[in-house]
């Protein structure tokens, strides 16, 4: 018998590292731009207010996991007991182990056979009642984040058909926005890298007509538009593998990503690069500080601008999505007892680095652009190391997370067809090509036709962000709650288990 696997766990100042890694994104590159647009008071004020309340649906996130790993321990437990009862009194004892796949494994000790959780009808859909309550399950550990249960298992196990449908459509139009949003800030910026062309005169603005290489007839659109193309074509093809199996494609993630991940078996993290990536947006902060301390400063941002608040909500709703990457952050944290209270410093040490970037930079610079890297080649200390990791600074980042959103969105393609469409089986053109296709196609032509990033960050946000960030984790909470009252009226198994927790919190206070 293979023993189960366990988490790599890690310490609390780990997981907080991971989850300011995946809080600070694409966002941040183009909140500036937008944060000057709305005026610096306004701005800051918005930008505390969905810092507050990403921190609450945190909590409403974290809560739906601890009421989903007791459902999955104790559904585990019933069918234990159900099997030892159809086996017999003689039966033996059946333990449960937690897992780090998907589901949990039961061990039968005596056999050694293997039953995962997954094969078992969730108890919220059914509510039978045991009488005796078996000793393998540690009862004042039955809350415990043990089990990494994604946002798509979750939904399945509380909500309705409908409700699962949701999520898969909020996840899918995320997931193309992002992808869109990477493919246009990775080709604006390297168009903005490569092309030399001056202009005649310093009060010249460049447009995108004017030509990107002297010799050659190509404006700065078409070259933005072959970029486009060049992204798709690179990173494209990894849509069509499985990130997880391919060895080519775990290298490709483990040497250049710099945020927590998305894919849980996907946790390896560079620690090289996290540190050359977040030393650039240090160095970014710093040659603007001192621009300001040279009293060089340029920028004269408004007080309050109303018409720039749509498009700031947008970006900062999207600067904090994180939400939908949680499960496979917080569970593996070994000890999770004070994880709300240093969860929100975590939380205010992102609002903070999200103000120092904006504030620094509409100070320094007397026009902003949508992709604030670009604001910063005028400060540039001529250090060829510096000259080419700011500039470059979104590809680097962005590239890396291209093909697992591609991927992701290619499996939540799948699954809501599934749920949609009762036996429902694809063959294998559409499970190898079709869906591929369909994940990066759209993004490839919403791409091509706008290279406003800061546009297409507020329209994620505004849309999207909203669902994942504020109604499903409200709606999650809400239905594993009414799970919770529905099994403990009518299951005296998990009635019984509830009321030993009650006893068992009041005796340690």
């Amino acid at each position: 018998m293979s023993s189960p696997k366990t988490f790599d766990s890690y310490g609390m100042a780990t997981g907080l590292v991971y989850l300011f890694n995946i809080n600070v994104g694409s966002g941040v590159l183009t909140m500036p731009y937008a944060f000057g647009n709305a005026g610096w008071l306004l701005s800051t004020i918005i930008l505390t207010i969905i810092c507050l309340v990403s921190y609450i649906t945190f909590t409403f996130v974290i809560d739906s996991m601890a009421i989903a790993n007791a459902i999955i321990k104790i559904d585990a437990q019933e069918y234990a007991i159900k099997r030892k009862k159809k086996d017999g009194p003689s039966s033996s004892s059946v333990t449960v182990i937690d897992g780090n796949e998907e589901d949990d494994i039961i061990v039968d000790d005596d056999d050694g056979s293997i039953i995962t959780v997954s094969e078992i009808d969730p108890i919220s859909k059914k509510f039978n009642s045991y009488s005796t309550i078996p000793e393998p399950i540690e009862l004042s550990k039955i809350y415990d984040i043990t089990e990494a249960i994604e946002f798509g298992r979750m939904a399945k196990l509380f909500f309705e058909k409908k409700g699962v449908i949701f999520f898969y459509l909020s996840m899918i139009i995320y997931l193309y926005g992002d992808l869109t949003i990477y493919c246009a800030a990775i080709s604006k910026t390297l168009r903005d890298m490569t092309c030399t062309y001056v202009a005649p005169s310093c009060n010249t603005t460049i447009t995108d007509a004017y030509p990107c290489w002297e010799k050659l007839h190509i404006s700065r659109k078409a070259a933005y538009r072959l970029y486009v193309l060049a992204v798709v074509l690179v990173l494209g093809p990894f849509t069509f593998f499985n990130l997880q199996k391919t060895k080519f494609l775990q290298v490709f993630t483990s040497t250049f990503r710099i945020t927590g991940n998305k894919i849980r078996k996907q946790r390896e993290i560079t620690i090289e690069l996290v540190c050359l990536f977040e030393t650039a947006f240090t160095v970014m902060i710093v040659l603007t500080s001192i621009a300001l301390i040279k009293q060089r400063g340029e920028g004269r941002p408004s007080l309050t601008n109303a018409s720039g608040i749509p498009a700031f909500f947008g970006v900062a709703v999207f600067s904090f999505i994180s939400h939908h990457s949680l499960p496979s952050i917080i569970t593996p944290i070994k000890r999770k007892r004070y994880l709300f209270t240093f969860a929100f410093i975590d939380y205010l040490i992102i609002l903070g680095f999200y103000l120092l970037v904006s504030f620094t930079a509409i100070f320094t610079f007397r026009t902003l652009n949508d992709v604030c890297v670009a604001d910063h080649k005028s400060i540039i200390p001529q250090v060829s190391f510096l000259e080419i990791i700011i500039p470059l600074y979104p590809v680097f980042t962005i590239s890396t997370n291209f093909p697992i959103n591609a991927i992701t969105l290619r499996n939540n393609l799948r699954s809501i067809i599934v749920s949609s469409v009762d036996s429902f089986h694809s063959s294998f053109v559409v499970q190898q090509i079709c869906y591929p296709f369909l994940a990066i196609i759209p993004p490839f032509l919403i791409a091509i036709s706008t290279e406003n990033v800061g546009l297409l960050v507020g329209i994620v946000g505004n849309y999207a962000g909203i669902c994942i960030q504020c109604i499903l984790p409200a709606l999650l909470i809400i239905s594993a709650r009414k799970s919770v009252k529905n099994i403990k009226e009518h299951d005296a198994y998990f009635n019984e288990l509830l009321s030993y927790n009650k006893r068992g919190r009041s005796q340690s206070v």
